[in-house]
C-alpha cells in the first residue's frame, strides 16, 4: 500500500511542480496529505499553507476537487468528481494575502457513519483570482496538494478484464493484442500480468510479461497492446490459445481470460492452392476422356 502511494504521489508532485514553476507568484505546501479515519469520526488536523510571494496583495480561492486517474496513471483534479469532496471542508473559501507573506488555511474532515472502507484520493487547492497568474494565457493559476483519504475498515480487492481481442484467424506470427482491465474494488492496485500462448496439444509456444505502470486507482481502468511475436521456428497449423493472466492486489489474486486462434500460415494456403489447380486439372482431363 504505501509503495503504491509512494508511486502515485511521485508523479502527482512532477505535475505539481510544473505548475510552481508556471505560478512562480504563490506556492503551497505540503504537497500531499495521508490521512486515516473510520465512519462516523472526524478530524481538524488537516490543514494548507499558501504563500504569496508577489509584491502585490492577493486573492484566493481554496477548493476541493476529486482525482481521477488518467490511462497514463496521473491524477486529474476536477471538481464533483468524487463523493468525498463533501466529506473535506476548509475554514474560509476566500483568502487575502499580503505581500510577501502566508496564510494557513485548515480543514474539517468528517467521514459519514454509512461510508464504505477503502481510498479516496482528493486535491487540497488553492486558486490565484487576482494577480500576475490570471494573466498568463493558458495558465489557471491553481495548485493542488494531493490528498489521500483512507476510510478504516475490511477491503475486498476486485478487478476484472474488461476486453481480451486477438485475431481469429491469422497468417501471421506476429499477433495483435489488446488488453483493458477496470478496477471494481475501493482501493488502489498495484498490477502485473503475462500472456501465454499454447498449442492444442497445451504446450506452452511463447509467454511475455504486461507492464501496467502505476497502480489502478478505484473505478480506474488501463489499456494495454503489443505484438505477440511467436518463436521463429517452424509452427504448425492450427488452432492455439492465448491466455492472459492479471496478478493484482497485496492479496496476489489473479484474473484470467484465454481467445482461440487459428493459426493458418501462408504456406498452407499455397499448398492448397496447388493441390486445388492440380485437382481441377485431373478433373479436366479426365472428363476430356
Amino acid at each position: 500500500m504505501m509503495r503504491s502511494w509512494i508511486k502515485i504521489f511521485f508523479f502527482a508532485v512532477v505535475g505539481a511542480l510544473f505548475f510552481t514553476t508556471v505560478c512562480q507568484s504563490f506556492s503551497i505546501s505540503p504537497l500531499k496529505y495521508h490521512l486515516t479515519l473510520t465512519p462516523g469520526t472526524s478530524s481538524h488536523d488537516v490543514s494548507l499553507t499558501v504563500k504569496n510571494s508577489s509584491s502585490k496583495k492577493q486573492v484566493y480561492k481554496i477548493k476541493v476537487l476529486g482525482a481521477r486517474q488518467m490511462e497514463s496513471g496521473r491524477l486529474a483534479f476536477m471538481e464533483k468528481n468524487s463523493v468525498a469532496e463533501t466529506w473535506v471542508r476548509p475554514e474560509v473559501d476566500i483568502v487575502e494575502i499580503l505581500p510577501n507573506s502566508e496564510k494557513i488555511i485548515n480543514f474539517s474532515v468528517s467521514v459519514p457513519q454509512d461510508a464504505l472502507a477503502g481510498s479516496h484520493y482528493l486535491g487540497l487547492a488553492a486558486e490565484s483570482v487576482t494577480g500576475e497568474a490570471e494573466k498568463q494565457v493558458g495558465v489557471s493559476g491553481q495548485l493542488v496538494s494531493v490528498f489521500l483519504l483512507q476510510v478504516a475498515g475490511v477491503v475486498n480487492e476486485s478487478l476484472s478484464i474488461d476486453h481480451w481481442e486477438v485475431p481469429g484467424i491469422t497468417v501471421k506470427k506476429s499477433w495483435p493484442a489488446i488488453l483493458s482491465i477496470v478496477n471494481t474494488c475501493v482501493t488502489e492496485l498495484p498490477v502485473k500480468g503475462e500472456i501465454t500462448v499454447r498449442d492444442w496439444l497445451g504446450r506452452e509456444v511463447s509467454r511475455s510479461d504486461i507492464s501496467f505502470g502505476l497502480p489502478l486507482l478505484p473505478s480506474s481502468g488501463r489499456s494495454f497492446s503489443a505484438n505477440l511475436d511467436l518463436p521463429a521456428r517452424l509452427l504448425l497449423p492450427g488452432l492455439y490459445e492465448a491466455e492472459v493472466k492479471v496478478n493484482y492486489g497485496l492479496t496476489k489474486q489473479t484474473v484470467v481470460a484465454t481467445k482461440s486462434v487459428w493459426y493458418l500460415p501462408l504456406y498452407l494456403w499455397i499448398l492448397l492452392a496447388i493441390f486445388s489447380a492440380l485437382g481441377a486439372v485431373a478433373i479436366f482431363r479426365r472428363k476430356k476422356v
